[in-house]
């Protein structure tokens, strides 16, 4: 038995927040033995799901990518004796006095460095992997494709590096009841077919590309479709203003923001198809769970997309926006085809398991304490 400290202060971000709440779920479902420390925020130390009595919150008022972070979760770590240390996302604290785990979801910070807010956030991302690679115990990243993007950025790792794929929020398999589609319907006034998209507005989620394909999708189509943008607010992007400017869609194209879990369901549930022709993926989850729900997903054939939805999405080349359109027009009118990749998306999320992560988690813990 040992004493595992896991920082959990992500827990609300999107993405790391699934990751991060549906691992302590399975933790605490599978575990009775091992003591577990969540380092949270305030606001999360009363608002944790059900947990067994071996786990234990404990409040840090450090943020995210901060300096203090790296004296703040080092002392606590110290003074209540942790024998492990996971940190669910790329920042291993400097000083961090036991021994540790890091997830690399993806190395986008240095793919991407437009999309850092200054140059010293770069440095900052290259230096703290490049340590967190050093320093732990076991590296985990969820695709093949990231290790591969990890190993080709920092060489001779490879041996600490080990894949666990993510998988799906169980609220995902839910079906909605009719009053709570309505519901969804009357809050965001939806009225009409819409094509879905779930994601930021940075550069790699490929908007821009996907904004002029529904432009040319708009103009063969004349049945008041829309797109609509979950998780991103169009004033946040002075491009993607311009953009919607340009192509005339500022009647088309919706921008909801964030939306909590239950009302994305009913989103997928209600969308004509999911869109999702990123650039560049670490793993991708809004994918899968359009699938959970039912929903079929076009999807780039770039990144770790093609590893982690098989043949269960229709695959476009991000950089052409005639084949984007095309395959959007594809997947809203050929019925035979929309319904074969609807069965094809039900089967390929059954390759993907909390559990079965969680385990392998586990197993891992396990063999570092015992060491």
């Amino acid at each position: 038995m040992g004493k595992i400290g896991i920082d959990i202060r992500k827990l609300r971000d999107y993405g790391i927040g699934t990751y991060i709440e549906n691992l302590i779920n399975q933790f605490s479902r599978l575990d009775s033995e091992n003591q577990y420390i969540l380092f949270c925020r305030p606001q999360d130390r009363e608002n944790l799901p059900p947990l067994r009595g071996n786990f234990h919150p404990v409040v840090d008022r450090s943020t995210n990518y901060s300096l203090r972070e790296h004296f703040s979760l080092p002392r606590k770590a110290k003074r209540l004796k942790l024998d492990l240390y996971f940190s669910p996302h790329y920042v291993l604290p400097l000083l961090t006095p036991c021994r540790a785990i890091v997830t690399i979801h993806d190395v986008i910070h240095l793919l991407f460095p437009e999309n850092l807010p200054h140059k010293g956030a770069y440095y900052y991302a290259r230096f703290i992997i490049g340590r967190a690679l050093t320093k732990a115990e076991r590296v985990i990243t969820v695709s093949h494709h990231s290790k591969a993007d990890i190993q080709r950025l920092f060489p001779g790792y490879a041996s600490r590096i080990e894949v666990i794929h993510n998988s799906i929020d169980p609220h995902f398999f839910h079906q909605p009841r009719e009053e709570e589609l309505l519901r969804v319907k009357g809050r965001f006034q939806i009225d009409y077919p819409f094509i879905l998209f779930v994601g930021n507005l940075k550069p790699h989620k490929n908007l821009t590309n996907l904004l002029k394909a529904f432009s040319l999708l708009r103009d063969r189509q004349q049945r008041g479709l829309k797109l609509v943008i979950m998780g991103a607010e169009r004033d946040k992007s002075p491009q993607i203003t311009e953009t919607l400017d340009r192509l005339s869609l500022r009647q088309e194209v919706r921008f909801l923001g964030y939306v909590n879990k239950e009302e994305l369901c009913c989103l997928y549930h209600l969308a004509e198809l999911l869109a999702f022709p990123s650039f560049y993926e670490g793993f991708g989850l809004p994918p899968l769970e359009a699938m959970a729900c039912g929903t079929p997903v076009l999807a780039s054939h770039l990144s770790s997309l093609p590893e982690v939805l098989g043949d269960a999405a229709l695959m476009v080349n991000p950089h052409q926006v005639e084949e984007i359109a095309e395959g959007m027009q594809q997947l809203i009118e050929n019925h035979h085809l929309r319904e074969e990749f609807i069965r094809r998306g039900a089967q390929q999320i059954k390759r993907y398991s909390w559990e079965e992560a969680a385990r392998r988690y586990l197993a891992l813990f396990a063999q570092i304490l015992a060491q």
